[in-house]
């Protein structure tokens, strides 16, 4: 139960853009991991220069489509 609080107080103060690292922190995931979700068509990510990036917003809807979807 704390590890899913964890998660859930950490999206309330997520900046309002997010980094491939904030979005592992908050889904839990490895590196590698992480970097593969960016590159995933159906993931709202973009690109400023070499890094990638994903608004808050976009992030947390992907994550509500997600659940919905299971």
């Amino acid at each position: 139960m704390t590890d899913i609080y964890n998660k859930v107080s950490a999206t309330l103060i997520m900046p309002p853009v997010l980094t491939p690292s904030d979005v592992r922190a908050v889904l839990g995931l490895s590196k590698n991991t992480a970097y593969e979700l960016f590159h995933k068509k159906n993931f709202p990510a973009f690109r400023v220069g070499k890094l990638y990036r994903i608004q808050r917003e976009a992030f947390e809807k992907w994550m509500a489509s997600a659940v919905e979807g299971q």
